[in-house]
């Protein structure tokens, strides 16, 4: 690393935006292989948490980019990695969508790729460190969404 850049390197923020961006590339470039999205996988991995989850709640989590969520969820549709058969009944929620055994097949795929990012990254950290960062950043988010 360039030693005239250090003093740029000591705000926290600035190296979690860094550390992401890069993450987020490699993933992108791994996933690539699977013929799905950084997007898409966020997207299908919060329906298959919650099947019950709204469209607008995904906007949240996931972010607005630079495309609706909607065409997210028909591109998962048309890869048949999620079934968005409704079935309206009056006074009662419906799922937004559900997993398919090949999207299923998918996230065990992902959350290896996942794994193996996170040791990339931030490997050389004790675990107990990276369980304290993990806990940090899922609460910093939870705040920053629900407010």
């Amino acid at each position: 690393m360039d030693e005239s850049l250090r003093g740029y390197w000591d705000y926290c923020g600035l190296n979690l935006l860094f550390v992401s961006r890069l993450l987020e590339e490699r993933l992108e470039s791994r996933l690539a292989t699977y013929g799905v999205t950084l997007r898409e996988l966020m997207v299908l991995r919060l329906i298959a948490d919650d099947a019950f989850i709204k469209q607008k709640e995904l906007d949240l989590y996931v972010g607005h980019f630079h495309e609706p969520i909607r065409k997210t969820l028909d591109s998962l549709e048309s890869k048949l990695l999620i079934n968005r058969e409704h079935k309206r009944r009056c006074g009662k929620r419906v799922s937004l969508a559900d997993v398919t055994e090949s999207g299923i097949a998918l996230l065990n795929k992902a959350d290896t790729i996942l794994r193996r990012q996170e040791e990339i990254f931030l490997g050389h950290l004790p675990r107990a460190t990276r369980v304290g960062v993990n806990s940090t950043l899922e609460n910093v988010l939870k705040k920053t969404l629900t407010h």
